[in-house]
């Protein structure tokens, strides 16, 4: 069910792009609001990426981001959004 070509998972892989790019150009990864966060949910990971809600689940389904399943809850864990994000 993973369609990788869909225009979520572009953008999504154009925002995680971005991200890595500007991560070359400075030390950090995530702005320093998100400091003393270990884990995200999806709506925080979609603020970071700047791309929507639906994207990130979408992301998530085909593997492109990283994340657990805690109950209902579906949790990124920051060491691998970062390692994701090329930190």
């Amino acid at each position: 069910m993973s369609e990788q070509n869909t225009p979520e998972s572009q953008a999504l892989a154009a925002a995680i792009a971005a991200l890595a790019k500007v991560q070359g150009r400075s030390p950090r990864v995530l702005d320093p609001k998100w400091d003393g966060r270990s884990t995200f949910d999806a709506t925080e990971v979609a603020e970071i990426l700047g791309v929507s809600k639906w994207s990130v689940y979408r992301g998530i389904e085909t593997g492109d981001i990283p994340a657990t399943r805690v109950g209902k809850r579906l949790i990124v864990p920051r060491h691998a959004l970062e390692k994701k994000l090329g930190a």
